[in-house]
């Protein structure tokens, strides 16, 4: 299956498990990705000064803006950075989630590249 064919059948799925119209979720997920994008460079620097209340809060941000548009490979990653910071004890797994997260990203991104979202 092609990766926009993928994409395409996730959009749709999502908005049907919404209750949107396509059209409705696209725009949601457009605004999604920006958000997700800006807030991911936000959060690499705030884990590169090991800045645990910064991350706590991007991170917390992430995981409400992708679990809305039912993005579970962006929102789980970004909860368990959410977790990790809560304790403030260890950057190292922060670092591997966050990892996770950002190749996730890469990968939606991809999609996104080639599909109907641009």
């Amino acid at each position: 299956m092609p990766e926009n064919a993928s994409l395409d059948n996730m959009l749709v799925d999502n908005a049907q498990e919404m209750g949107l119209t396509l059209t409705s979720y696209v725009k949601l997920f457009r605004m999604a990705v920006a958000e997700t994008r800006a807030d991911m460079a936000v959060l690499e620097k705030s884990i590169e000064a090991g800045d645990f209340v910064h991350i706590q809060a991007i991170s917390h941000r992430l995981k409400g803006t992708c679990a809305n548009v039912h993005l579970p490979m962006l929102a789980v990653p970004a909860g368990e950075i959410n977790a990790l910071a809560k304790k403030a004890e260890d950057i190292g797994q922060v670092r591997d989630f966050f990892l996770q997260l950002k190749k996730s990203f890469e990968t939606l991104q991809g999609m996104t590249g080639t599909g109907s979202v641009q």
